[in-house]
């Protein structure tokens, strides 16, 4: 693990880290790993988890939680990136979001999302959004992702880029 991309509290309080290579331009040949430091302890105790064969022998970079030990992580699709340009891998869609489950160890696409740059997540009350914008920046669609299932549900979409969105009560 070159470093962290994302983490996530359980409900019991479990901390999830998913280390990978550096937004997966780093070291290509580091691979994607999950840690976890317990909610009784204050180090890492001996979870780990390497997703790639549950994630089609791909690597992945985020881990945000959706509900209880699931969570959503971006797998890099290598056959997507632009063999020309050289930041393919960050600017273009050669991503896509799969649901994980951390107790289970699975991991499962998202299937009504294609492929896409890096979502951002949203705290929107009690459910987490996550918010895809077009390579060229003129829309961005927002979805709910169902851990029970792993389907997404628009929610909203806009023109432009949007980096936040909050509700109000």
């Amino acid at each position: 693990m070159l470093g962290a991309s994302g983490a996530m509290l359980t409900d019991n309080g479990d901390l999830y880290v998913l280390g990978d290579n550096g937004f997966n331009v780093i070291d290509p040949t580091a691979t994607t790993c999950i840690i976890r430091i317990p909610s009784t302890s204050d180090t890492f105790d001996d979870y780990l988890w390497n997703p790639r064969v549950e994630l089609g022998n791909r690597e992945a970079t985020n881990l945000v939680s959706i509900s209880g030990t699931k969570a959503l992580t971006n797998v890099l699709y290598p056959e997507q990136i632009d063999p020309t340009n050289p930041i393919s891998v960050v600017v273009d869609p050669v991503r896509r979001p799969w649901v994980v489950d951390l107790q289970a160890r699975t991991a499962t696409v998202v299937p009504n999302i294609s492929f896409s740059i890096q979502p951002i997540p949203a705290d929107v009350g009690d459910e987490v959004w996550f918010t895809f914008r077009t390579p060229d920046f003129s829309s961005t669609r927002a979805y709910t992702i169902n851990p029970t299932t792993g389907e997404a549900t628009l929610q909203m979409q806009t023109e432009g880029q949007t980096f936040t969105i909050t509700r109000f009560p």
